[in-house]
């Protein structure tokens, strides 16, 4: 696939060379090089097999999986990440198992970064919720319902996945009863952003292509059955996998103490082939909505003759938002991209892996405030009415004078 869009590309932005560059012997040399990075990454798992295992694995019985045949360790840690940190839209959790694991004052470092990120996001988004429910105006309009909706559920994602990180760190496992309803909490409140955000984009374009549609449309009954089935859609693809849990593992399982993780606790072939699918499914439908609807406003403010320039600006910071939303879906891509620092420096893995956490989930619930908030002109001038000013402060202290 990504052979096919160098060749597009080079077709398209460089038609006069296109014939020289693509040759019939270069692209077969190409599909050559395909098969031998493909070859280059199996080949070591045979090798290790054939020079580990006794003649007599070779002739028993197994079944065709993977990881029953390449079963060794060197190719456990080759093909999976030694540090697991499940961030995807369907498993939004932080669970780490590091082996290594931190130094001390490493952890003590990231979890003092990550909890202080935690307590100033929370802050912020608890004042846009105190500021909405104070005003009538705000809270009786579509658009700042599904902002504050979307603050809300940041909110609940970033403690449950603030307070995973953390418990993985101090106690390492916890009981599997209650990993599974903080693995449903952040399954949820992640798999409800992209969504909630595809909607705000779709508010918008009616708003600006389709202004006299708008009041009919967008009202605040419309907004919160929207809001309900966004929620409707994220239990569909979570439930699925608890009752299938529920019907196949013994009772004393959920007393036991497991990493919180979803690929330890939802741990079924199955149940990780439905999650990719889904990931890949919402991943392309997100981004048609997103990406139809922000151009088609980009082109109506051009038309328009309005502030272009102002527009775009503001089309690339929610763009840029969404994207770092949507990396949830490909951190396992990322992760594994990554997965040669393991064997060159096992802390620079882990470091990376963190700064990988930061972007993906913390970065976006700090945009999101500032950008569809703090930057938006009518709840900017309700929120300054609950954060006092330079000039506020001025005159309590005038005044604490003249008392004096």
């Amino acid at each position: 696939m990504a052979a096919m869009a160098v060749e597009c590309y080079i077709a398209v932005c460089f038609p006069l060379r296109h014939s020289q560059i693509c040759t019939v012997q270069r692209m077969h040399a190409v599909i050559g090089l395909v098969w031998s990075m493909s070859v280059l990454s199996v080949l070591p798992d045979l090798f290790i097999l054939l020079a580990t295992e006794p003649l007599g694995f070779f002739h028993s019985r197994l079944y065709c999986y993977r990881d029953n045949v390449f079963h060794s360790a060197y190719s456990a840690a080759k093909r999976k990440q030694i540090c697991i940190m499940n961030v995807t839209a369907g498993s939004s959790n932080v669970s780490m198992v590091y082996r290594p694991r931190d130094s001390f004052n490493a952890a003590v470092i990231k979890n003092v970064i990550v909890v202080a990120l935690g307590i100033t996001i929370n802050y912020i988004n608890g004042t846009l919720i105190h500021t909405f429910h104070k005003h009538q105006v705000l809270n009786a309009n579509p658009r700042y319902i599904l902002f504050i909706h979307l603050v809300i559920n940041d909110m609940l994602q970033l403690t449950t996945a603030i307070t995973l990180f953390v418990l993985t760190y101090t106690v390492h496992t916890i009981n599997t009863s209650g990993c599974c309803v903080l693995l449903m909490v952040a399954i949820f409140t992640t798999q409800n952003t992209p969504f909630n955000l595809a909607w705000m984009a779709t508010e918008c374009y009616i708003a600006v292509c389709l202004p006299l549609h708008h009041a009919q449309l967008c009202t605040v009954t419309r907004t919160y059955i929207l809001i309900g089935l966004i929620w409707t859609v994220s239990a569909l693809t979570i439930f699925p996998d608890l009752f299938v849990l529920l019907a196949t593992e013994p009772l004393h399982f959920f007393y036991s103490r497991v990493v919180c993780s979803r690929d330890f606790v939802f741990r079924g072939p199955v149940l990780i082939q439905k999650r990719n699918a889904l990931s890949i499914v919402f991943l392309i439908l997100v981004w048609l909505i997103v990406l139809y609807t922000y151009f088609r406003i980009l082109f109506a403010a051009k038309s328009a003759s309005t502030d272009f320039k102002k527009a775009r600006n503001t089309i690339l910071l929610h763009g840029f938002q969404l994207l770092l939303s949507m990396l949830t879906y490909l951190f396992p891509a990322l992760n594994n991209s990554l997965l040669f620092l393991y064997f060159i420096s096992p802390i620079s893995y882990l470091n990376s892996i963190f700064v990988l956490y930061i972007i993906i989930q913390i970065l976006p619930r700090l945009i999101s405030p500032i950008l569809y908030g703090v930057r938006d002109q009518t709840f900017r001038n309700y929120l300054k009415r609950w954060v006092p000013s330079d000039e506020d402060e001025l005159i309590v202290w005038s005044r604490r004078q003249h008392d004096n």
